[in-house]
Formats: C-alpha cells, sequence, structure tokens
C-alpha cells in the first residue's frame, strides 16, 4: 500500500489545527464505509493493516492530547479503561479487563493482534512497543509532537515491515543487517501487526 497522499495532505493542510488531524482517520474494518466503500472492497486490499491502523490512531491522539495540553484543557479521558488497553495491550505487566461497554470481537483484537506491545514475559524488561518505537516517547522532556510527521512515521513503517517479513534470501547484505538490528521480538511484532484485521464476514454482508 502507497501512502503517498499523506504527505501531500501534510503540505495543503495545518495540522498545528485540530480541524485537520481530526480528518486523518485509517481506513479499517469499521471506518470503511464512511470512505464510501462496499462490504465487498474491504476484501480487495482497501484496508489498512494492524500496524498502520495503530500508528495511524496513536500519531492522532498523540497530537491531539497536545493540542489539549497546548490550549489548557482537561486531558481527562472519556474511558481510561479503553486508553489502557490501547496503550498497554501485549504487556506482561498489564491485565486486560473488559468494561460493558467495549464490544467483545474488537476487545479480544486490541488484546492480541493490535496490541502494540511485544513481551517475552514477565522477566522482559525491554519490551518492545510500536508507539515509543514509531511515535517517540511522550515522558521524554524533549518530545516534540509537532516534529512527527506522519508521512514519515508510515515510511519507516513500511521499510521494517518489509525486512520483517520478506524472506531472508529476498533481502540483500545491507537488509539482512538491517532485520538482524532489529531482533526477533520486534520482527515478531511487526509479522503480527502486518495482517489486515478483516471484519466479521456475516455483519459485513447482512448489516
Amino acid at each position: 500500500m502507497n501512502y503517498y497522499h499523506i504527505a501531500c495532505f501534510e503540505k495543503i493542510a495545518d495540522l498545528s489545527q485540530k480541524t485537520f488531524v481530526d480528518r486523518v482517520i485509517p481506513v479499517t474494518r469499521g471506518t470503511y464505509r464512511g470512505r464510501n466503500l462496499r462490504a465487498v472492497n474491504v476484501f480487495d486490499g482497501y484496508l489498512c493493516c494492524g500496524g498502520v491502523e495503530r500508528l495511524v490512531e496513536g500519531w492522532r491522539a498523540q497530537r491531539l492530547r497536545w493540542f489539549d495540553k497546548r490550549d489548557g484543557v482537561n486531558q481527562e479521558p472519556a474511558n481510561p479503561a479503553f486508553e489502557e488497553l490501547l496503550r498497554r495491550a501485549g504487556s506482561s505487566m498489564y491485565r486486560p479487563e473488559r468494561t460493558a461497554d467495549m464490544d467483545s470481537e474488537e476487545w479480544f483484537r486490541f488484546c492480541t493482534e493490535l496490541a502494540p506491545i511485544e513481551s517475552d514475559g514477565p522477566d522482559d524488561s525491554e519490551e518492545w512497543d510500536l508507539f515509543d518505537t514509531y511515535l517517540g516517547d511522550e515522558n521524554d522532556p524533549d518530545f516534540l509532537p509537532e516534529g512527527c510527521d506522519l508521512s514519515v512515521v508510515l515510511d519507516l513503517w513500511k521499510m521494517d515491515q518489509h525486512l520483517a517479513t520478506a524472506p531472508d534470501d529476498e533481502l540483500n547484505d545491507l537488509q539482512r543487517r538491517a532485520k538482524a538490528e532489529l531482533g526477533a521480538k520486534a520482527v515478531r511484532a511487526i509479522k503480527r501487526l502486518s495482517a489486515i484485521p478483516m471484519p466479521n464476514v456475516q455483519r459485513t454482508f447482512l448489516s
């Protein structure tokens, strides 16, 4: 999938304004109807993979939090349990709990295939974090979200996705070294997040 249109959007839209950031929405199993796609189109490669879905939504949420902080707006999340699920799923130190307003199927997806963290278990002190890797650590005092262009984020993801998913014999020496530098944990996570989460087939065609 090409993301060239995002770089174009960045040139014409002022992404320091909430109005424009609000319009950046990935095409997924839950949003494709708002993009005038028919149910059959979801099986034709129009949907984003899990990694892109999480990165676009994570980038958007990061920007909106920054706007709220800049403008002195209350930053308390409307659903703290869901926000924590989105941010911490996959960590061995997090135990997800589903609240009554969460769809069970989507909750399970976010706990598993869409989890942003990859862990080797309770003794893992260096868990791999999708958001920290590509969006930066918001807890870093030098962190500036306006310096994080979505087009650059997705280009980096696309490069790493190719390294992680391509057979070693299809990579050159430089690429194989880059793949080794990613590490087994990152490769495992990127492969998992490269799958495209599909909508429930029965719901799709009966709705």
